[in-house]
C-alpha cells in the first residue's frame, strides 16, 4: 500500500499496483521532457515537483491486527496526535484519512458544488 499526502489534514491510501504505474508514467514524462530540453526554462518548477514527489508518498504495510501506523511527517501533515481520532472516507479510487476538522471544512466548501461536479463527470 502507498500512503500519500493530499492536502493539509488529508492522507490517501492507495493500492500500490494502481499507484506505482501512475507515478512512474508521470516521472517518465518529466524525464523525457527534460532530456528534450522542453523544460529548460522551468527548472525551478521541476525542482519543486521533485521535492514534493520525494516527500509526498511512502510505501507502508499494515501492522498487527490490521492497524495502519501513520509515519512521522505524515501524522504531522494530517494534524492528528498518535491515537487521536480521524475519519476514513471512501474516495472512489482510494481511501482517505482525514483530520475531522479538515474534513468538516472540506465538505462544507465542496458540497454546494456536488451536483455540478457529478453532472460534468456523468455526461
Amino acid at each position: 500500500m502507498v500512503l500519500a499526502k493530499e492536502r493539509a489534514g488529508c492522507l490517501s491510501l492507495w493500492n500500490a499496483v494502481i499507484w506505482k504505474p501512475r507515478i512512474d508514467a508521470a516521472v517518465d514524462v518529466l524525464r523525457s521532457k527534460l532530456a528534450a530540453g522542453v523544460l529548460a526554462q522551468r527548472v525551478d518548477q521541476v525542482q519543486g515537483v521533485g521535492r514534493l514527489l520525494s516527500t509526498r508518498h511512502r510505501t507502508i504495510s499494515l501492522a498487527g491486527r490490521g492497524r495502519l501506523v501513520v509515519p512521522d511527517g505524515f501524522r504531522e501533515f494530517l494534524g492528528v496526535d498518535p491515537g487521536g481520532e480521524l475519519l476514513v472516507v471512501g474516495a472512489a479510487v482510494c481511501v482517505e484519512l482525514w483530520n475531522p476538522s479538515s474534513w468538516s471544512d472540506f465538505i462544507t466548501t465542496e458540497m454546494p458544488d456536488f451536483r455540478r461536479q457529478i453532472d460534468e463527470l456523468t455526461v
